[in-house]
């Protein structure tokens, strides 16, 4: 009589491992899948180039996808599940595409080069002067650090003083010549 009494016991015990184990084993499949960057075109352009990323796990929604170039954020344009359309900044430079969907990262960071964009020089002021002579060099697409400009007088490399995307203010350097 007693096995009888412990019968019941015995199927509670079950009832409860075969719960436990489906609980346990159930998976999470709300989370979407990592994304995958599988191409960009083009691989290189310049900055404010409209450039198109095709991948998976995208999202449709634009706020959804972070795309940086270089660490640098990128506007996304256009959204869906497998292309990005996104402006490259006008402050990137040559490395790695970062690609953020709904918190999650992309398995891959394909290299992107940052092509540059050509300075002119529309004036030079004042146009002659001797060794440490203040210039002023006014134009387009200098670079707005001074380090990351050069200037030469007949070859010899001139000290920048300071630097913005349209002026850069050099001191003439010694033994130029004229």
């Amino acid at each position: 009589m007693n096995a009888f009494k412990v019968f019941p016991q015995i199927l509670n015990f079950l009832r409860i491992a075969v719960f436990a184990t489906a609980l346990i084993s159930c998976r999470d499949d709300d989370d979407p899948p990592a994304p995958e960057v599988i191409n960009i075109n083009p691989s290189s352009a310049k900055p404010g180039t409209l450039v198109s990323i095709i991948g998976k796990n995208f999202s449709p929604v634009f706020s959804d996808n972070k795309v940086t170039f270089n660490s640098k954020e990128a506007l996304v344009m256009n959204a869906s599940s497998n292309q990005l359309n996104v402006i490259v900044p006008a402050d990137a430079v040559t490395g790695p595409v970062g690609l953020i969907v709904q918190g999650r990262t992309a398995t891959n960071q394909p290299v992107f080069t940052v092509e540059s964009i050509p300075s002119s020089i529309t004036s030079v002021s004042p146009s002659s002067g001797g060794y440490n002579t203040v210039v002023t060099i006014t134009g387009l697409n200098f670079l707005p650090s001074p380090a990351a400009n050069v200037v030469t007088f007949n070859g010899v490399p001139a000290t920048i003083t300071s630097a913005t995307t349209t002026s850069l203010t050099v001191n003439v350097p010694a033994r130029s010549g004229t």
